[in-house]
């Protein structure tokens, strides 16, 4: 039996974050990573999944959120609604190279890999998930915190 140093398992569980056993990864199609939020929350109420289009060439995205804690606030003034007004007039490509390089400037968004931890480590702890068609990332956008922006223009 071959044994683990700690070392050996602190890097292991940063290597995969969720314990699920089937893992999906963050589809460059929207609707199927809505497909799976509703594979597996089923009819959840509390489970919100608002799809919206961005940009000049309508590219489509999804936020998912719990109502209880996101859908209180005000959509269009939190972090994530400010992010959204701030792509609305970009161009696809554009877009995408806003949100590679620093979600427009919001602190703390964080990209995921895979549904399993998008869901696990941000909206299960109350912040909005973003997908958006043509990217293989899911984005935490943390709610109601303290953000500085950057000047989107270019």
């Amino acid at each position: 039996m071959e044994k683990y140093s700690v070392r050996q398992a602190q890097v292991n569980q940063m290597e995969k974050l969720t314990t699920q056993e089937q893992v999906h990864p963050v589809s460059l199609k929207v609707s199927e990573n809505k497909q799976i939020l509703q594979d597996m929350f089923g009819s959840s109420m509390d489970i919100k999944i608002r799809e919206m289009v961005l940009g000049r060439e309508q590219v489509r995205c999804l936020a998912a959120y719990i109502e209880i804690t996101a859908g209180s606030l005000a959509f269009e003034n939190s972090l994530v609604g400010r992010l959204l007004n701030d792509l609305a007039d970009l161009s696809a490509e554009r877009i995408y190279e806003s949100l590679a390089s620093n979600g427009q400037g919001l602190c703390d968004v964080t990209p995921f890999e895979n549904i399993e931890d998008a869901v696990q480590f941000g909206m299960l702890t109350g912040d909005v998930i973003l997908f958006i068609d043509g990217f293989a990332s899911a984005l935490k956008i943390p709610e109601d915190r303290k953000s500085t922006r950057l000047n989107s223009s270019h």
